[in-house]
């Protein structure tokens, strides 16, 4: 990681969420050269929103997972060892460059295209290619957080258990995992969507597939994970990606060997992207 990021610790969150903004158009700040930007057609393709909104979007996943590494180790991210589970172009990553050590901001993804341009736009996280059923390129015990957004909403329940594995071994011991995952609520979500106009992309597939499994909601009620194989291109088929809902009652049967539950919103008002926090055991 470039030296100086660490400098703008003084700064609150918001401040710092502020700076990145900032950075869209004034890359070199305080003597520090900040990453750059792709084009507004890639940002959207990926995450669905670009440039302000993406980070706007970003900066409170950034500080929720902040707020959650505070209620366990009681203090802040200074020097942590930190992983960006399925890093795209660095939208997340680059506001924790000044919260982890120097040379301590990992990033992992599938999409050869998401690493090159983190390179190129110099998103500072070593950053490696994974696949489905790969390993972590990381001994054991290397990182204090793990982040994943965006990621476990979209996986199977062998592949999700399966890197749930690998990030409990890369994880010291009591480190913390946060992703976002879709709660039973997703489902009643995705039915209520009919009068959208124009519809995204993702739902009549979604909810074709949703109407083929009558009961899933009945399934997720019960504990179970719930997958719908919508694929995601040429690259994604949907033996590995698709759309996943994932109870607390799955959890606590099926990772509850490896992690213990921090967080788990269960209000029915979350429909999307809950923020769910695991510590390892």
């Amino acid at each position: 990681m470039p030296v100086g990021f660490e400098q703008f610790r003084c700064q609150s969150d918001d401040d710092w969420i502020a700076t990145i903004l900032r950075s869209r158009h004034e890359p070199v700040i305080d003597g520090v050269t900040f990453p750059g930007f792709p084009s507004e057609e890639l940002q959207t393709n990926s995450v669905g929103v670009a440039n302000d909104y993406a980070i706007l979007g970003a900066g409170q996943f950034y500080k929720a997972v902040k707020a959650l590494y505070r209620r366990v180790n009681g203090g802040g991210l200074d020097d942590a060892t930190i992983l960006d589970f399925g890093i795209g172009w660095g939208r997340i990553a680059r506001l924790f460059a000044r919260d982890a050590g120097i040379g301590r901001l990992y990033g992992v993804d599938p999409f050869p295209l998401m690493l090159d341009l983190c390179r190129e736009t110099r998103v500072p996280a070593a950053v490696s290619l994974t696949t489905a059923d790969g390993v972590l390129p990381f001994r054991d015990g290397l990182m204090d957080l793990v982040y994943a957004y965006s990621v476990f909403t979209h996986l199977p329940e062998a592949v999700a258990t399966h890197w749930m594995g690998e990030i409990h071994r890369a994880l010291r011991p009591g480190g913390l995992v946060v992703i976002t995952l879709q709660p039973p609520s997703f489902l009643e979500f995705v039915r209520s969507l009919t009068a959208v106009e124009p519809p995204p992309i993702w739902l009549a597939p979604l909810q074709a597939k949703l109407a083929a499994q009558s009961d899933a909601g009945d399934r997720a009620a019960a504990g179970e994970f719930v997958y719908f194989p919508t694929g995601g291109g040429p690259h994604l088929p949907p033996s590995i990606y698709g759309d996943a809902v994932i109870p607390r009652a799955f959890i606590d049967r099926v990772w509850a060997d490896r992690f213990q539950v921090l967080e788990y919103p269960d209000s029915p008002e979350i429909k999307f992207q809950a923020v769910v926090a695991l510590v390892k055991r």
